[in-house]
């Protein structure tokens, strides 16, 4: 995108379009988001509204997305563009672990609701089986 490469930045972020197994729901809405602030580069603000609001029902409430929508609605006033507003958008803490809170040098990595969680190779020990126990 930054390298003026909209055309091939959107066909990217389109790749992602439904939830499986290496896609969450929150990475689906993010790709819409992603969409939609691309279209908005592009000047197609019909598209980016829709991309917005298709992220929107998946996270309603995305902050990042209704922003977007007030922007879209600026730009369409004949205002010009701006930069004021700026929301932040993070993914999980994955430097600790979930289940002690500790910070680890070495961890596992699961999945949990769809959100990637790390947990610290001791916690991991007392929250798993040994391949043998499945059998008991």
């Amino acid at each position: 995108m930054h390298s003026g490469r909209k055309e091939e930045t959107l066909a990217l972020y389109e790749q992602v379009s439904e939830i499986g197994p290496h896609v969450s729901a929150l990475d689906l809405a993010i790709a819409w988001r992603c969409r939609g602030s691309v279209l908005i580069e592009m000047g197609r603000l019909d598209d980016a509204e829709n991309a917005f609001k298709s992220s929107l029902e998946i996270e309603p409430n995305s902050e990042v997305a209704l922003n977007e929508l007030r922007y879209i609605d600026h730009l369409r006033r004949g205002c010009g563009i701006t930069y004021a507003d700026a929301v932040q958008s993070t993914g999980p803490n994955l430097s600790n672990c979930a289940a002690c809170g500790k910070q680890f040098t070495n961890s596992v990595a699961v999945s949990l609701d769809g959100l990637p969680v790390t947990i610290c190779k001791r916690c991991g020990a007392k929250l798993t089986k040994k391949w043998w126990q499945f059998w008991k």
